[in-house]
């Protein structure tokens, strides 16, 4: 578990046009994505660390689009 000013960064499957749609929301721990299409699905990885411990960890989501 990470401790100590933490620092979030996201690894996402290919998005198309991901700047326009794609937000972070509280320190980057939230990721937005605005008008989500089943081409959105896929695994997203979000890695915290720890710039004074150098620890690391990560959590994988997998998201699933449906009925649109």
């Amino acid at each position: 578990l990470c401790s100590g000013p933490l620092v979030y960064f996201w690894h996402l499957p290919t998005l198309r046009d991901p700047g326009s749609r794609m937000r972070f929301s509280d320190s980057n721990r939230v990721l937005i994505i605005q008008g989500v299409t089943p081409q959105d699905e896929g695994i997203y990885t979000c890695v915290c660390s720890s710039r004074r411990s150098g620890t690391r960890d990560q959590k994988t989501f997998y998201l699933h689009v449906e009925g649109l």
